[in-house]
């Protein structure tokens, strides 16, 4: 897909199709769209440079989208079970550790603090954090771990993509490319892995929850009914769908839609999947990352709990509201 715009743009649609041809469609969707599994060979034939990623060209506009299993699989795409497999395994750094034993204290104090927060100590045993890796954490460590201090050969690619999702989670929705400052394939990548290795939370430890909604009147009753009948999740074009520990903020949000739009709030009475960034969101604050760009689309509250795209929630109960009060309904995680 074009992410940039070119004075003088060359012709991808003829090189996408002799790309696909020289390699036989190995893994190439044949339906005419510009899509193909990563382990296509197409990526490095489309390349002047023989790579598997952008750029494709010298000073090239053309980027990469990344597209979930389901539309791949629209596609007429087959997904090797393996790939599906490999793609979710930990990283090799998951469980590094090394001895200090051996070392003086001076020289253990200087290995620790060169490393910063990518290591924990217990006695002479270092432990390596895996800050961009897939390493499970508990929601309060996960501030310490994603965004913590460290070297500069150790890039902090998930606190990155945790900024951008933060400040406007639009430029995480497929149904916004056009957005400012859109997720490139890999920011999309380091999202994924930093909320994936947040263990997840549920009514328990962390309380109901909510979510706001503005809906134009006349979308109404078909949204209630549908997810009546199918039970609510988030939109196909985005990643996790999120939710706040805040009735105020479901609030907030279910009033910030157009003038006469009704208000929906969805409140989360059971669930088991949740992904806690409150520690994370306190940990960019108090390092002064977190910028809040527009009042339409402000920065993350504390209290946010985001759910992976799969989760489904049925609904238990619908409470229309009157005289401009909001409709309220229940839900619940489903098995």
């Amino acid at each position: 897909m074009r992410i940039r715009y070119s004075r003088q743009p060359r012709d991808w649609d003829a090189r996408w199709r002799e790309a696909a041809a020289a390699v036989n469609y190995e893994g190439v969707a044949t339906d005419g769209s510009y899509i193909a599994l990563l382990t296509s060979p197409i990526w490095r034939k489309l390349s002047r440079f023989d790579l598997p990623y952008p750029p494709f060209d010298f000073n090239s506009g053309m980027g990469v989208d990344p597209v979930d299993y389901e539309e791949a699989q629209r596609h007429g795409l087959t997904i090797p079970e393996a790939t599906i497999e490999g793609m979710d395994g930990e990283s090799l750094n998951a469980s590094l550790e090394a001895s200090i034993g051996k070392m003086d204290g001076d020289l253990q104090q200087a290995f620790t603090r060169a490393l910063a927060d990518c290591v924990e100590v217990e006695g002479d045993r270092v432990y390596y954090t895996d800050p961009n890796g897939t390493r499970p954490v508990h929601w309060s460590e996960a501030g310490k771990v994603i965004c913590g201090q460290r070297p500069p050969v150790i890039p902090d690619t998930q606190a990155r993509a945790m900024v951008k999702f933060v400040e406007d989670q639009r430029q995480f929705d497929r149904a916004q490319r056009g957005v400012q400052g859109y997720a490139t394939q890999e920011e999309w990548q380091a999202l994924y892995d930093a909320v994936t290795r947040i263990q997840p939370t549920d009514v328990k430890e962390s309380g109901t929850l909510y979510r706001g909604m503005s809906i134009p009147p006349n979308d109404v009753d078909r949204f209630l009914s549908r997810i009546r009948r199918d039970g609510y999740q988030a939109l196909p074009t985005k990643m996790v769908d999120s939710w706040s520990r805040a009735e105020e903020t479901a609030q907030r949000f279910a009033g910030g839609g157009k003038p006469g739009n009704e208000r929906i709030i969805l409140v989360n009475e059971d669930y088991r999947s949740g992904h806690r960034i409150d520690a994370v969101v306190r940990a960019l604050q108090e390092q002064r990352r977190l910028v809040n760009k527009t009042d339409k689309h402000p920065h993350t509250n504390e209290s946010e709990v985001l759910f992976l795209q799969a989760a489904r929630h049925q609904v238990n109960k619908i409470v229309r509201g009157r005289d401009g009060t909001p409709t309220y309904v229940y839900v619940s995680e489903q098995q």
